[in-house]
């Protein structure tokens, strides 16, 4: 990476908080209008890819510099793996949720739902192109500029261990905006709020550890884009229902945390967020566990050619 007149932390704490404030402004201003044609916030996701690429050229970083490799094999592998990681979890999760279901007695309800609105009535396959679009642009964006500009260039610059802590927080502060937007201009409850930034940390904290893994053992950030958009289109969409009886009365700790999962609020779903929650904190485990795979071949290649040279 070439030297840049610029400190890089202020320009990628600069390019962040400019990001936030135009999704502040477009959920002040366009948030109800845009959502109802989108699903998701559009104008702001595509300002933030313009900012992180103007951001690379004040620091004069090529964008393949952060991870953005042309290696089709490792494109290949960044689809794959994301996929086959996340899917696995997903199933097991499901099986567990399921299970603990079953045996209390009760069904499962589970159904897959694109959050999409006024087009969803129109027609069906409209919907799922513009949600699967989205998710691709919002995947690219979020990836760009917190694994992209974010961690790759503060690595570069002060180390993994520091640039992963920034990379976290500011990926947990990103996802935070929407619940505290929400409960200072609308009427969130309390409750709800601080419910929604325990998940929020959970879930983000887990995935941007896991991105932050695929990107210290590849140095490319696909596997991050990929991940990224399987989260936002698959796993975000499964909605997990169970209907209790008006009667029923818990008998324990696990069959109280039941109701409480099955008692849903506006727009919440405890039980999908529970799921997603143990699905990230899973495939966290599993990436970690192939991390340490791919650090282990990679010591035993480089004392293998060690051994071929003293030969």
């Amino acid at each position: 990476m070439k030297d840049s007149r610029f400190s890089p932390l202020s320009v990628i704490l600069n390019t962040f908080f400019i990001c936030v404030i135009v999704y502040f402004i477009e959920y002040k201003f366009l948030y109800s209008k845009i959502v109802l044609l989108f699903g998701s916030m559009i104008v702001s996701t595509v300002f933030t890819i313009f900012a992180v690429f103007f951001a690379l050229r004040v620091l004069r970083v090529n964008p393949f510099q952060i991870g953005f490799i042309k290696n089709p094999a490792k494109i290949t592998v960044g689809a794959i793996v994301p996929t086959v990681i996340l899917g696995i979890c997903a199933l097991i999760t499901l099986f567990a949720i399921k299970h603990f279901i079953y045996a209390h007695g009760f069904s499962l309800e589970i159904s897959f739902r694109i959050s999409t609105s006024k087009l969803e009535t129109n027609t069906t396959v409209i919907s799922y192109i513009i949600s699967i679009l989205v998710a691709a642009i919002s995947a690219f964006m979020l990836e760009s500029l917190l694994r992209g500009l974010i961690l790759r260039v503060a690595t570069e610059h002060f180390g993994f261990c520091i640039a992963n802590i920034l990379n976290v927080t500011l990926t947990i502060t990103w996802h935070m905006l929407i619940y505290i937007f929400s409960i200072i201009f609308t009427n969130m409850s309390t409750s709800t709020f601080l419910i929604s930034i325990l998940f929020t940390c959970i879930i983000y904290g887990t995935s941007s550890a896991r991105k932050s893994l695929y990107v210290w053992a590849t140095q490319s950030i696909w596997h991050c884009i990929f991940d990224c958009f399987i989260s936002l289109f698959v796993i975000r969409n499964v909605v997990l229902t169970v209907n209790l009886p008006i009667d029923f009365i818990p008998s324990n700790t696990l069959e109280k945390i039941l109701v409480f999962l099955t008692s849903n609020s506006v727009n919440s779903n405890y039980l999908t967020i529970a799921f997603i929650c143990a699905v990230n904190i899973l495939s966290l485990i599993v990436m970690i566990i192939y991390y340490q795979l791919l650090k282990t071949r990679a010591l035993k290649k480089y004392i293998k050619q060690m051994k071929e040279n003293d030969l």
